[in-house]
């Protein structure tokens, strides 16, 4: 979802048996932390993986109205 994705597709629903139900509580849990690192003061973290060799996936910012 993050990454302008379908989150969860029949396909994945079949192999893995897990309805997009199943998968809220996770996924609320990893938004919330996501929106925490915009605050955090862990800036060496943060600077390392904004590295093109770790995907830039620091920089990827959270979506706060992601989940409604």
């Amino acid at each position: 979802m993050t990454l302008g994705r379908a989150p969860w597709s029949g396909t994945m629903e079949h192999y893995t048996k897990f309805v997009k139900a199943d998968l809220r509580e996770c996924v609320e849990a990893l938004h919330a932390c996501h929106l925490a690192t915009q605050s955090s003061s862990l800036s060496s973290v943060r600077e390392k993986y904004s590295q093109v060799k770790f995907k830039s996936v620091s920089l990827i910012k959270a979506d706060r109205s992601l989940l409604d």
